[in-house]
């Protein structure tokens, strides 16, 4: 089994978790996808008892540019 954001996140390997969802988020810059960006989403969910690492911290950072740029392509 390959791992992911949500595997890694279940194994309280929060770093590696916010690795992947980086990437992911990389990616979907490149080829939107509705679906995956709800995925990153549930993966920071499940990063909540790691909320205060630096790497959730960037995760979140970058999921709120994502909103940012969302709501202005919505107006």
């Amino acid at each position: 089994m390959r791992p992911t954001a949500s595997v890694e996140a279940a194994a309280a390997r929060p770093q590696a978790a916010c690795a992947f969802a980086v990437r992911a988020l990389e990616l979907l810059e490149v080829h939107w996808y509705a679906t995956g960006m709800e995925r990153v989403r549930q993966v920071r969910r499940e990063l909540v008892p790691w909320q205060h690492e630096a790497c959730v911290r960037d995760l979140d950072d970058r999921l709120y540019s994502w909103g940012a740029t969302l709501s202005v392509l919505a107006n």
